[in-house]
């Protein structure tokens, strides 16, 4: 962050607030910062995907802040090794319902797998009604419908997609 600003002129310096050391980087953060050891200790790296060779893990939630009205979509790509490969993470402002907002993160969780060729992959969310309607077909008439259409239609021209519930 403090990188791309620097660069766009703003006075501000690219060193890593915490320890003064290094160029602020999500490498120095993870891994070598010692500022943040105690961190890394507590909340070890895990290898979350145990299946097929070649195959990605994709995890995508939403968030809603009904007060604000905006909604967060995440997502987080690993690799069959559990190693993570790519994550993004967007705002809208809207007031959709927890489904409706749950769905949109699948829908950008598959179009930012299609932008990075990070594929075959494994789709995990913990909105087992969404899952259930995806991989089902299912023919809402709502608002929810659209945007279950368009996950079936990425879903089709991607391919080798998999989609979950994970609690």
């Amino acid at each position: 962050m403090m990188r791309n600003l620097y660069q766009c002129s703003i006075p501000v310096s690219p060193i890593y607030p915490l320890c003064v050391v290094k160029e602020e980087s999500t490498r120095h953060a993870l891994w070598g910062c010692r500022c943040l050891k105690d961190v890394r200790l507590e909340f070890p790296f895990k290898k979350y995907w145990t299946g097929g060779t070649g195959w990605y893990m994709t995890n995508t939630d939403a968030a809603i802040n009904m007060e604000e009205q905006k909604i967060g979509f995440g997502l987080v790509i690993r690799d069959d090794n559990g190693f993570v490969m790519a994550c993004s993470s967007q705002s809208a402002s809207a007031t959709f319902s927890p489904l409706v907002a749950e769905a949109e993160a699948i829908l950008r969780g598959l179009q930012f797998v299609l932008d990075t060729c990070l594929l075959p992959v494994v789709l995990e969310l913990d909105a087992a009604v969404v899952v259930k309607w995806i991989n089902k077909g299912s023919n809402q008439r709502s608002d929810i419908g659209l945007v279950l259409e368009e996950i079936s239609i990425l879903i089709r021209r991607i391919g080798r997609v998999v989609v979950q519930f994970v609690p």
